[in-house]
């Protein structure tokens, strides 16, 4: 039937029964339809698709993007050395049964902490969204000085979830204890609204110097309050103390190094969560941040360094239509002791800051359990300094105690990070070899070494390095190895900076006769004239790399350690590799 139409023909069917069945047939037996030019919308139904706290971007809009899945970890095997590295008082062990890393101080352990952090640190892109997955449980107690933080954050930026205790039962204590946070080094700008106040913006307290600082509207607390890590002989934080200037503690309330300064937390406890405060209560809704004719919440800080005891001031209430005060109920009373998918999506500067969630079960509906956005923590046209000093950040778990005697733990399930739309980003290609052969014997010599910096423009280095080729010119057989992070080398190579944006130095320095331990990362047999070698099976994106990880004190180096197969021969190297902007 359709065959019989053509266009500019008129066909016409006579008949008093319709010319086409009803109900779906098939093309021969249908006739196409063509709307009008002037046809209103058809409305079309989608069937079976459930609209989540995810199903829109931070950005508003409908996820249409392909993510970008950069990292996924689990621990079935162990904690993976290449990409975890831990350090603090207390420990970090693999429980095999749980496929979990738990990251634990003891109960005899006192006024101390732990960080497990992943190596790499995960790329900002510009206009997009960065995200990360965590799979955690707490052992809960009821004392507010065990803390367990987990996110996306480094000693200087970042967002994170934090518990104090979390195992408190009274409706008061519960509102203090679980805090969605923004840490941000961004304060060091000497300029006002920044490290110094902008009085006709009601700002209070300097930067670098004062415990707490207001910067437009919001309450800052210095990081180094809740997170020991941060504390060293080096400048006094103290001085003021609250929101509004009436509290102040010593002057040397504690000490921090010259690094951790001007890190500043922006803390919001769950009784000011702009959602779900996951206390299953229905309760008054306040402001969180600044509004016209609202206001944030304040704080007050006493007691001891160690022991600090926070009070926080209601900001405005959230009110209705009708000016009546208004209240929201919570989906679920979480317990932090069970094992839970929490999520956070951030972006950077000053365009939409940060969403967190958990997927826990709706106690609203039959059944459910979806993913349910407990804050928004916005920085839109609200800041004079970007949300963060730097948004290329790690993935990481801390926790710490002052002299309970309760063991303090987290378990690490499953991790990962993604970027909405994103992609692998700015490369830079660099290559770096001997000058001339050198001589090598069946002992063995070093060729050529690349070696991570510390920082880059005197700024903390958080790129990913990836050799990509190496060359080998050799007279005869020879055996070459790469080792990552040896730990003994001997003499001392000298390193040179292979350009002052880029995140590696070089070293071909001679008689560099003894390499050992470390991770042998490939072995090659050479033949005379030497080869080339693709190095894309041992590092790339999602295999091995070089960094400077959170908690190292150096950043990786490799080693091109060469061995005669007999007598000696003359042997050169060269190094390609890909620097992740």
């Amino acid at each position: 039937m359709a065959d019989e139409l053509k266009e500019g023909v008129a066909v016409v069917t006579i008949g008093r029964t319709a010319p086409i069945p009803p109900g779906p047939q098939a093309a021969a037996d249908s006739l196409p339809v063509v709307i009008a030019s002037d046809q209103e919308a058809v409305p079309v139904e989608i069937q079976n698709q459930q609209i989540t706290e995810v199903s829109l971007s931070l950005l508003g809009i409908p996820r249409a993007e392909v993510a970008l899945g950069i990292f996924a970890d689990v621990t079935t095997y162990d904690v993976n050395p290449n990409e975890w590295q831990s350090e603090g008082g207390g420990t970090t062990t693999h429980l095999p049964a749980e496929s979990a890393a738990k990251i634990a101080l003891g109960t005899s352990t006192t006024n101390n902490y732990q960080i497990l952090s992943s190596k790499r640190f995960f790329r900002y892109q510009p206009g997009r969204v960065s995200a990360a997955t965590f799979g955690v449980r707490s052992n809960i107690t009821t004392d507010r000085t065990d803390i367990k933080k987990f996110g996306a954050f480094d000693k200087k930026d970042g967002y994170y979830i934090e518990v104090q205790g979390g195992g408190q039962t009274s409706i008061s204590d519960k509102e203090t204890n679980l805090l969605c946070v923004r840490r941000s080094s961004a304060f060091e700008s000497d300029e006002a609204g920044i490290r110094t106040p902008n009085a006709a913006d009601g700002d209070r307290g300097t930067a670098g110097t004062d415990l707490v600082i207001v910067r437009a509207g919001l309450t800052y607390v210095h990081a180094a309050l809740f997170d020991l890590s941060l504390r060293d002989t080096g400048n006094s934080i103290g001085g003021n103390a609250s929101s509004d200037g009436t509290a102040t503690v010593v002057a040397s309330f504690f000490t921090v190094p010259n690094d951790y300064r001007y890190t500043y937390e922006y803390r919001v406890p769950r009784k000011f969560f702009s959602h779900d405060r996951l206390d299953g209560e229905n309760r008054t809704q306040y402001y969180s941040d600044r509004t016209p004719g609202r206001s944030s919440f304040t704080v007050s800080i006493s007691g001891t360094a160690s022991s600090p005891n926070v009070t926080y001031g209601n900001s405005t209430a959230v009110v209705d239509e009708n000016n009546n005060i208004a209240t929201r109920r919570s989906v679920w009373d979480i317990d932090l002791s069970k094992v839970t998918m929490f999520k956070m999506e951030y972006s950077w500067y000053g365009a939409v800051g940060g969403h967190f969630l958990a997927y826990v079960p709706d106690a609203t509906t039959a059944g459910e359990a979806r993913w349910v956005r407990m804050h928004h923590i916005r920085a839109s046209n609200q800041l004079t300094s970007p949300s963060l000093a730097n948004p290329t950040l790690p993935i990481a778990y801390l926790i710490q105690k002052a002299t309970s005697g309760n063991e303090n733990a987290v378990y690490k399930y499953g991790a990962s990070y993604y970027i909405d739309g994103g992609d692998e980003g700015t490369i830079t290609a660099r290559s770096q070899s001997n000058s001339t052969d050198r001589t090598v014997d069946t002992n063995g010599t070093m060729l050529l070494a690349l070696r991570t910096k510390n920082t880059i423009n005197s700024i903390r280095n958080r790129m990913q390095v990836y050799p990509t080729r190496l060359g080998i010119g050799t007279d005869s057989r020879a055996t070459v190895l790469l080792i990552k992070n040896p730990t003994a080398v001997s003499p001392s190579p000298s390193f040179t900076s292979v350009d002052t944006l880029s995140p590696i130095e070089y070293s071909t320095s001679t008689s560099i006769n003894t390499i050992s331990g470390g991770t042998t990362v490939a072995t090659f047999f050479v033949g005379e004239g030497g080869v080339d070698i693709d190095l894309a099976p041992y590092f790339g994106y999602n295999k091995d790399y070089l960094s400077y990880p959170l908690t190292a004190v150096n950043g990786d180096t490799l080693y091109v350690f060469a061995k005669a197969a007999s007598g000696t021969t003359g042997m050169s190297a060269s190094l390609t590799w890909e620097e992740q902007v």
